[in-house]
């Protein structure tokens, strides 16, 4: 007679698989885990590329209202922006907004008033205030008909060093050329 052998624990389906279920929940835990983290991430990745961008369109918007302040000072009769006169060895080298210190004096500059800026904008003078400096050249010999106007606007986070670089936030630099007429008013 063959006798069966038995074995001496008896197992059923159920106790074999609770360890391999706890191990797939914990597997499946790290997963959900780190691509939260990364969903997180890329958030804030996202959050500071749009910042960027709003500060960028910020100084943008700042250089053009000093475009336009200087545009209007310069084609008016009253309170006019002082222009500089034309540099003497008539090259780009010699342009004055190239000059950095130029930037510092507000002789040479014009700070863009805080009436016109409310004008221009509905939410207020911003932090820091847009400059522009004009200065003549000279065009197809015509000495002194037209004028470079040279404009910087920047971020509500603007600052700077000691010499007056930029240290952190975002300038934007922007130049037009204005045709002045001629005392006759027409356009030399």
């Amino acid at each position: 007679m063959m006798h069966r052998l038995q074995p001496k624990h008896h197992f059923n389906g159920r106790q074999r698989q609770s360890g391999v279920v706890l191990i797939v929940a914990l597997v499946m835990l790290v997963v959900i885990g780190l691509a939260s983290v990364s969903i997180m991430r890329n958030a804030i990745s996202t959050d500071i590329i749009s910042d960027n961008t709003r500060r960028q369109t910020q100084a943008l918007q700042g250089a053009q209202a000093g475009l336009r302040f200087c545009e209007l000072q310069v084609t008016s009769t009253d309170d006019q922006v002082a222009v500089a006169p034309e540099a003497a060895a008539a090259s780009i080298k010699d342009e004055d907004w190239q000059t950095f210190s130029n930037w510092q004096a507000t002789g040479k500059r014009r700070d863009v008033t805080a009436g016109f800026l409310q004008d221009a904008a509905s939410k207020g003078a911003p932090l820091h205030v847009p400059q522009c400096m004009a200065q003549l050249r000279t065009v197809g010999g015509t000495a002194g008909t037209v004028v470079v106007i040279t404009a910087r606007g920047f971020s509500d986070n603007y600052t700077e060093d000691e010499d007056h670089r930029t240290k952190a936030g975002a300038v934007v630099w922007l130049q037009s050329i204005v045709q002045l007429a001629s005392a006759s008013g027409s356009t030399l």
